[in-house]
């Protein structure tokens, strides 16, 4: 059996310790990019009415992509805390859709149609707790 030497040592300790500093970067690039993962919650705008593609919410980064699916213009603005009004520039026109991303704590946030809130287009959701996901439409409460 051939015997090892010092040099030869120092060279597979070099190999293990680079191994264990690979590793150790990709389990920490890993546990980094799920950290800072970002949720999709779907938001369907239509006359009147605002619907989610989710009604459990969770504290996080979250970004929200508005769908216009109505035959009118509509807009988006998202209130709560530590949200004091954020919203999407401009109008969303029918058949297209526009992103925001927010970070949500717990709480109630208010989303809603700043153009059509006088007909009840406005719908709100609770973080980190039971969530309601009521949409309010001219016609009273419904669910979505």
């Amino acid at each position: 059996m051939r015997k090892v030497g010092r040099r030869g040592a120092r060279y597979g300790l070099a190999a293990v310790i680079m191994i264990a500093a690979v590793v150790g970067a990709a389990v920490a690039g890993f546990a980094a990019h799920a950290a800072t993962r970002v949720s999709r919650i779907t938001v369907t705008e239509r006359e009147y009415r605002i619907t989610l593609s989710q009604r459990s919410f969770k504290p996080g980064k979250v970004t929200l992509v508005v769908q216009n699916r109505g035959k009118l213009g509509h807009a988006f603005k998202i209130r709560g805390p530590g949200i004091a009004g954020k919203r999407i520039p401009g109008t969303i026109a029918p058949g297209a859709h526009r992103s925001l991303t927010v970070q949500l704590r717990r709480g109630s946030y208010t989303l809603w149609c700043p153009i059509h809130t006088a007909f009840g287009m406005k719908t709100k959701i609770n973080v980190g707790g039971s969530s309601a996901g009521t949409t309010t439409t001219s016609g009273g409460t419904s669910w979505g």
